[in-house]
């Protein structure tokens, strides 16, 4: 998935947590979650076959998820001393593993279970770079920051467009694939 994309996951992501309402450290914090992952990409500095082999590889797999969220927290902890390490933990997982599902959909897929096995697994239902999924994502988000008063209903309301348009296209594209006869 495109950068946008996920760092608009990420601010949605914040706008969604209640508890995080005032902490000004909260927008940055989701933001980088969200991108993260996508820190496999100065692997392509070696070389473009090594940045096909290798990215979302072990940093957009589960395994990795866990171990970015945690250097993720404690890095933040070592500036923010009041940053709520269980509460950090938790978010930067969740958006770490929603940028991992927004990679999931796309035709290029990962290896999301790396490094039992390097196998990419995909659903095939949004393209890398899908303007109707960002720009509604990024629509929602803006709408989140001017109505205040239900930012989180708003940013909630974004996140399950995040799940529900990719389930929307795999199942057209199933049923096209099964009703769909092609002539010779």
């Amino acid at each position: 998935m495109d950068p946008v994309t996920h760092l608009t996951s990420g601010a949605l992501g914040r706008g969604a947590l209640q508890s995080y309402q005032n902490d000004r450290h909260m927008m940055l914090f989701c933001i980088i979650a969200a991108l993260l992952p996508d820190i496999d990409n100065i692997i392509g500095l070696l070389g473009p076959e090594l940045y096909l082999i290798h990215h979302r590889g072990a940093t957009h797999s589960l395994a990795g998820g866990i171990t970015l969220a945690i250097v993720l927290v404690f890095t933040f902890r070592l500036f923010i001393k009041s940053f709520n390490i269980k509460k950090g933990f938790v978010t930067a997982l969740s958006l770490i593993f929603l940028h991992i599902f927004l990679d999931l959909v796309t035709a290029y897929g990962t290896q999301v279970f790396y490094p039992f096995t390097n196998r990419r697994y995909s659903f095939e239902s949004v393209f890398i770079i899908d303007p109707l999924y960002t720009l509604v994502s990024a629509i929602i988000f803006f709408i989140s920051l001017i109505d205040k008063k239900r930012e989180k209903t708003i940013a909630m309301t974004g996140i399950i467009w995040i799940f529900i348009y990719p389930a929307i296209n795999l199942g057209i594209k199933t049923y096209l694939e099964k009703n769909t006869v092609l002539q010779a």
